[in-house]
């Protein structure tokens, strides 16, 4: 373990230090004062400092010891962080269940493995100079018509000895499922969540696994996200799982913006003819944005189901925008003219760098947003039938038209 490395390196100096010390105020008696025990304890905690700084952002010698079971065969891979375009770098044979890799690297570190063709992608932190992993493997072959099935290796990590990190991790993870599995509602499980990576963060700021437990709190509120980001060692800013979670950061911030009751982004865009159509002309109606493009299949297939919609409910202070992703305008006019969509048309430049994507952080299509007469969103992702529920019916009540 590595503190414990740290630890024995710290007391040989300290027995040098005495040594040597007590040495010279024997030869040099009137030259040499003793010094206080405050001030000598002070010295040792510098001169551990300096060593555990000097030891930080060197290589140093580790060494996997691991043990497979189940179905597998060929090698199973190694590689650290996010070098994906390393993964099959470092490759070490599988015999009678048992592999082995060595090397130098900068500890702590996290590291990942995986069988060769298909596979699961595991992590772990290493943190000392051995470390012993217990992994399982089974294989799932999936047919397919006409061709070659698909194996994919279902790679699991049950045990890891030898690294504090990594126990410290897999005790909050072990937290967290349990959490999830446990009655009440999101809010109160993202609260509670919450609270329980504060605590821990507060205990190790500067531990790796704080920013990567924080890099994986996905259900997390924005405001308390970027509270325990500051809460994190400013020595780790530079680190894989520091900057995985201020991008996850960013996205809650940009998922806050589409929480129900939150007012829309309103922006102009273009339709078909180059005429600008400002969002805000829709006020007054329930306003679904629709996001799509020609080139989206499950696009093309939802329209039949959108227009069963929108002609149900079209009298009833009830429009749909279209906001187009295509990056083609010809083949946007195209499929228009093609489906026959009678609802307001715009487009969005770009494909998912454009302007409400953008703000909005959305990364597939079809998606849609819902909007109330006063322009505030009601919900998002929605299928037909919670967008139903969400309208009012004909005598102005909510709830599924008749």
């Amino acid at each position: 373990m590595y503190s414990i490395y740290v630890y024995k390196r710290q007391c040989r100096s300290r027995i040098s230090f005495r040594h040597n010390f007590y040495q010279a105020c024997a030869l040099f008696p009137d030259t040499i004062t003793l010094p206080d025990m405050s001030t000598i304890k002070s010295m040792l905690l510098l001169g551990a400092l300096i060593l555990f700084q000097t030891l930080q952002g060197q290589d140093q010698p580790f060494e996997i010891q691991g043990s497979l079971s189940g179905a597998f065969h060929g090698k199973i891979y190694l590689f650290f962080d996010n070098h994906y375009r390393q993964k099959d770098s470092i490759g070490a044979a599988i015999i009678d269940g048992k592999f082995h890799f060595s090397g130098r690297v900068v500890l702590p570190v996290l590291c990942r493995i995986h069988m060769d063709q298909r596979s699961y992608i595991q992590d772990f932190y290493i943190d000392g100079k051995v470390t012993h992993i217990i992994c399982s493997n089974k294989v799932e072959i999936r047919e397919k018509e006409g061709a070659v099935p698909d194996t994919l290796n279902k790679l699991e990590i049950l045990t890891v000895d030898g690294s504090a990190t990594e126990s410290a991790k897999r005790g909050f993870e072990q937290w967290v499922a349990q959490l999830r599995q446990s009655g009440g509602g999101d809010e109160e499980k993202s609260r509670r969540h919450a609270d329980s990576l504060r605590a821990f963060v507060a205990q190790h700021p500067g531990n790796k696994a704080s920013a990567y437990l924080l890099g994986e709190a996905s259900d997390l509120r924005w405001g308390h996200a970027k509270t325990i980001l500051q809460m994190i060692d400013t020595s780790l800013s530079g680190t894989y799982e520091y900057k995985t979670a201020a991008k996850l950061i960013d996205h809650l911030y940009k998922e806050d913006r589409i929480a129900g009751g939150v007012p829309f982004h309103d922006l102009v865009l273009y339709d078909t003819s180059g005429r600008p159509v400002d969002s805000r002309q829709f006020r007054g109606n329930y306003v679904l944005v629709e996001f799509w493009a020609s080139w989206c299949g499950p696009c093309m297939e939802s329209i039949p189901s959108l227009r069963s919609l929108y002609e149900k409910n079209k009298g009833n202070h009830f429009v749909i925008l279209g906001v187009s992703w295509d990056y083609n305008k010809n083949n946007w006019k195209k499929a228009i003219i093609k489906t026959g969509m009678p609802w307001s048309q715009v487009i969005d430049h770009d494909e998912h760098n454009g302007r409400l994507a953008e703000y909005y952080a959305l990364d597939h299509i079809p998606t849609n947003i819902l909007l109330d007469p006063s322009g505030k969103i009601l919900g998002n992702e929605l299928s037909m039938e919670e967008i139903q529920k969400l309208l009012p019916r004909a005598d102005g009540n909510a709830g599924v038209s008749r």
